[in-house]
């Protein structure tokens, strides 16, 4: 493999993992988001099923 074969490959492999971190830390953000929205409907739900 040529050297600039090589590295045209390695700058592609290495933009496309730095677009997955960020697509993780987006999707770990937006998963916290979601569990805190659970959370509150879970104890919704408990003080409902308390009240009636």
């Amino acid at each position: 493999m040529s050297d600039a074969r090589y590295t045209k490959i390695n700058g592609n492999y290495e933009q496309e993992q730095a677009e997955l971190t960020q697509t993780i830390q987006t999707l770990r953000a937006s998963l916290i988001q979601v569990e805190e929205v659970n959370s509150g409907i879970r104890r919704f739900i408990q003080l409902s099923k308390q009240v009636s």
